[in-house]
């Protein structure tokens, strides 16, 4: 147990060391099962008061979920995953763990929560999206690494019209359900809600039919969308 807790110390301390250095640092966690789950608690606890961003698919949501006590929450992705439930298991992984944004990565569309405020414009957040499903549609593609020169021809590809279906339902089921108010046809243009402490975003993505890479589809979305949604930015404010 003891080694559990200082390794898990000392990674968040050099997180802090880093960020000391570098104050413009923005660091993601991307979430990756590990072989001992009785540690995750304590190694989100020790990490995420230290992370920016924090991404997960549709399957590894339920873990997490039921780890922190949601079981019903994630029994329903389980059951009948969507763009609705997916957004309220993040919106509780934001409340429990403090992240300022969580994206969930799904197939043919991404559902993300910002906690206000938000560093960075929103509809930057969605285009970064946008530009990393290029980037992932591209490596689905061909494989192998993916240079910039050769996003454009992948953005060219449609959106999948499972993440078109999903935005759709995911209107619906808010208005019917949630106590906030939500301008739907403002949504269905955008895929944007902006909501009292927090934005919420269904962001419609590509699908690559059989694709030559699968290895790694999470990781390549989740760096190219967050890393564009910084550095675009960024570059935006410096000009």
């Amino acid at each position: 147990r003891c080694v559990y807790q200082e390794y898990f110390r000392n990674s968040a301390a050099t997180l802090r060391r880093l960020k000391e250095d570098n104050p413009g640092l923005k660091l993601h966690f991307e979430y990756v099962p590990t072989k001992e789950p009785q540690w995750e608690r304590e190694m989100f606890a020790e990490i995420s008061p230290e992370i920016h961003s924090f991404g997960i698919n549709e399957t590894e949501i339920v873990r997490v979920l039921t780890s922190f006590g949601h079981e019903d929450l994630a029994l329903e992705v389980r059951e009948r995953e969507r763009a609705y439930v997916l957004y309220q298991g993040a919106l509780a992984l934001k409340d429990k763990l403090g992240f300022q944004r969580v994206h969930v990565h799904n197939l043919g569309y991404y559902v993300l929560v910002l906690a206000k405020p938000y560093p960075y414009p929103v509809e930057k957040v969605r285009q970064a999206c946008l530009f990393g499903s290029a980037v992932n549609a591209r490596k689905a593609l061909h494989a192998g690494f993916v240079t910039s020169d050769e996003v454009p021809q992948a953005a060219k590809l449609p959106l999948a019209e499972r993440g078109l279906e999903e935005l759709r339902a995911f209107a619906e089921e808010f208005r019917e359900k949630d106590a906030q108010s939500l301008d739907v046809e403002e949504f269905l243009k955008t895929g944007i809600a902006e909501l009292e402490d927090y934005y919420v975003l269904v962001v419609p993505a590509q699908i690559v039919p059989n694709p030559k890479a699968t290895v790694g589809m999470g990781d390549t979305i989740s760096s190219s969308s967050y890393t564009a949604e910084v550095i675009g930015t960024a570059g935006r404010d410096s000009d």
